[in-house]
């Protein structure tokens, strides 16, 4: 299953304000990549506003080509994240956790922990947040993406990760996932 995305074209799953995708305690959020340009910001998933700092995003920055988990602690004054080693490049599939255990962000490439980085005690959503997948503000994916899932726990990067293999993730009971499957 996977959905291409292309920069440019406005094309991005939105996936509504419900709260539910909204964790206060524990995030993990999850999915795989394949870029097509490594020129700009790849947005895999995103909980907030196209203004200001609010919710969770996890992405692989424009510049550095690396993977980045990130959430806005209550002050809402900026980004708490989490920058990966791994120089990502075109054509390759590559699986990117982040999760937050309310006190620590981390990042995951291909099921091996990159970095953990201090965190606030609670996220802060605003009223008006949003998820999304392939999007934030003006920033959008250019490659594909498949099997994004978010979960209001921790879970296991190992697991998830599958030897490499996008595996069936109902038994792990996310609160949303979302194979995209473009068939």
């Amino acid at each position: 299953y996977v959905f291409d995305f292309e920069e440019s074209s406005s094309q991005y799953i939105a996936l509504g304000t419900s709260t539910s995708l909204q964790p206060a305690s524990a995030i993990t959020t999850s999915g795989w990549i394949k870029l097509e340009s490594t020129s700009i910001m790849n947005v895999i998933v995103a909980n907030n506003t196209p203004t200001g700092y609010n919710g969770y995003i996890l992405y692989i920055e424009g510049s550095g080509n690396k993977a980045v988990f990130g959430l806005t602690p209550l002050t809402g004054t900026s980004w708490v994240k989490a920058t990966g080693s791994t120089v990502f490049t075109t054509g390759v599939w590559y699986h990117v956790m982040g999760t937050w255990d309310g006190a620590n962000c981390k990042i995951y490439v291909n099921g091996n922990l990159e970095s953990t980085s201090s965190a606030a005690t609670s996220v802060f959503y605003h009223v008006d947040s949003e998820g999304s997948i392939g999007k934030y503000a003006s920033y959008e994916a250019d490659g594909l993406i498949s099997n994004v899932a978010i979960w209001d726990s921790v879970e296991s990067a190992t697991t998830i990760y599958n030897n490499g293999t996008p595996g069936d993730l109902t038994s792990l009971s996310p609160i949303g996932w979302w194979k995209l499957d473009q068939s």
